[in-house]
């Protein structure tokens, strides 16, 4: 393994705000190590993001230059980097309805209040956990029709094992993709997301809509969300 940082990977802290109130961006931290052919391809052109540890110290690479908020609350943490400026200094309300290119990097933890977004996740993408979304539904909490088995229709999905999936939402459609606060537009996303049922059925799921000349970076970020 190489490390990210020798290929000049810069890290980026990201202000939060979520259940605690508002927290500072972290001003210096980690970057994770890459495989030297994703590290080569990636110098210069991609930087680290990361939430301070009080939204979970989530973080992900994306587009260098971006801008980065977190969010964090009893579900769990999300983190938001978006090629344009934040249009509010309320970081919730900035998160509202992103129009163009972004990436949103979310942890949810499947046994607390994250578990019903847990559930209807997985109830589109991971078969595997079909009991569990039934449980979820059975609580009675939330309504029945907020649950789908099974993809939506014009997404591509793509399954590496029972709980590793990649998904990309067309252009201009619902799906997995606009399930987040990316909302359709005249360019696709790409996700990846993990189910992990020995850890009390957390979450992991990355959704990336980059612009035509970043295409090629959206494979690196996918590959560095997976773990090896």
């Amino acid at each position: 393994m190489k490390p990210a940082a020798a290929a000049g990977i810069p890290f980026v802290g990201c202000p939060a705000d979520g259940q605690m109130g508002p927290q500072a961006a972290p001003r210096k931290g980690t970057v994770p190590s890459l495989p030297p052919a994703l590290a080569a391809e990636a110098a210069g052109r991609l930087a680290y993001y990361a939430a301070p540890d009080e939204a979970g110290g989530i973080g992900s690479f994306a587009p260098k230059g971006w801008h980065c908020l977190a969010l964090y609350g009893s579900n769990g943490s999300q983190l938001l980097v978006t090629a344009n400026p934040l249009t509010s200094r309320d970081l919730i309300k900035a998160a509202e309805h992103i129009q163009g290119p972004a990436l949103q990097l979310v942890w949810l933890d499947g046994d607390t209040s994250g578990r019903f977004e847990v559930a209807k996740i997985a109830a589109r993408l991971f078969p595997v956990a079909k009991d569990y979304v039934q449980g979820v539904i059975d609580e009675g909490l939330a309504d029945k029709s907020e649950y789908t088995w099974g993809p939506y229709p014009t997404d591509t999905v793509v399954r590496h094992s029972p709980t590793s999936v990649d998904f990309v939402t067309p252009a201009g459609q619902k799906g997995m993709g606009t399930d987040s606060h990316l909302i359709p537009g005249p360019l696709p996303i790409i996700g990846s997301a993990l189910l992990f049922p020995d850890q009390d059925m957390a979450l992991r799921e990355l959704i990336v809509r980059l612009p035509p000349e970043m295409a090629d970076l959206g494979p690196v970020i996918q590959a560095a969300f997976r773990p090896e």
